[in-house]
């Protein structure tokens, strides 16, 4: 018996209207549908639930009221569920954002995640995606969205270009840094953190060094975390790397945009058929707002 909820809800809706046209209206469809629909469960129970008039007012039989009384817990609990849906939309969505571990450190991500926040629509919650699983992640709903450096490819997946992550230099607080790539080739030993991105490391290498500014070396984390903690003690005597975030603990050192360098691609990743509607716009707003610090991240 096609006793789905949009059979019940017109039933419900010609029993209280007692007008086709009014019903229809009430449910914003078409006259015709509910017609449809009524004689589909009037021929599914066996008898006549209304009987029409000339001018489109219909009366329920006896048999309608029989019926009516029969549903009521269950359209009463109907209409529970339907205000409990109600009051859910109008409270904040959770948006599961993916990122690698090192990206999470950045400034840039950081002010893309308070971009998020602005939307009093959505709560942010954050993952922590290992290289190689972005893909996997985003398909199978362990985040909505992927940020990151990582292309990531499939027919499922809708990828939404923001802003270039800028270059940065940080140096030990008494020092001031470089301003152009020349000047790095009279400060001493540097070098580059770009964590598992190596050919955009080499590419940085490639085009200090045909600036004239010397010769640097790529870092690995432990090399960058102990720098970091203590640059006065460090060889090291700056460090180019995507701009870390205000709460990370790098308090020592003075971190500034570092402009000569081309920025880092940086794409944020859902599914294409998101079941929240409003992701895509709200990557997009977000994306906005990050174009007024205009490379300072």
């Amino acid at each position: 018996m096609p006793l789905g909820v949009h059979y019940l809800q017109v039933f419900q809706a010609l029993l209280s209207e007692c007008s086709i046209t009014q019903a229809a209206c009430r449910l914003n469809t078409s006259p015709s549908n509910v017609r449809r629909i009524v004689s589909t469960l009037e021929g599914e129970v066996g008898v006549p639930l209304f009987d029409g008039s000339r001018r489109g007012r219909v009366e329920p039989t006896s048999h309608a009221s029989l019926l009516e009384k029969a549903m009521q817990p269950f359209l009463g609990e109907m209409e529970t569920f339907r205000s409990l849906a109600s009051e859910v939309r109008e409270k904040e969505r959770v948006v599961l954002v993916g990122a690698n571990p090192w990206f999470r450190e950045t400034r840039y991500f950081y002010e893309w995640v308070l971009s998020l926040r602005r939307s009093s629509r959505i709560d942010v919650k954050l993952v922590d995606v290992c290289g190689g699983m972005e893909r996997s992640m985003v398909d199978s709903g362990g985040c909505d969205v992927y940020v990151g450096p990582t292309d990531i490819c499939g027919k499922r997946l809708s990828n939404v270009g923001l802003p270039s992550m800028e270059a940065s230099i940080g140096m030990a607080g008494d020092q001031s840094a470089p301003i152009c790539l020349e000047e790095l080739g009279a400060i001493g030993v540097w070098g580059i953190h770009l964590p598992r991105l190596r050919s955009k490391a080499a590419e940085w290498l490639r085009c200090i060094e045909l600036a004239g500014g010397g010769k640097g070396r790529l870092i690995s984390d432990s090399d960058f975390l102990e720098w970091s903690a203590n640059p006065l003690r460090s060889q090291l005597q700056a460090v180019i790397a995507p701009m870390p975030a205000a709460s990370s603990r790098h308090q020592r050192v003075v971190w500034q945009p570092f402009r000569p360098l081309d920025g880092i691609r940086i794409t944020a990743t859902a599914l294409s058929l998101h079941p929240y509607d409003f992701l895509g716009s709200t990557i997009q707003a977000a994306a906005a707002n990050l174009m007024e610090h205009d490379g300072s991240l």
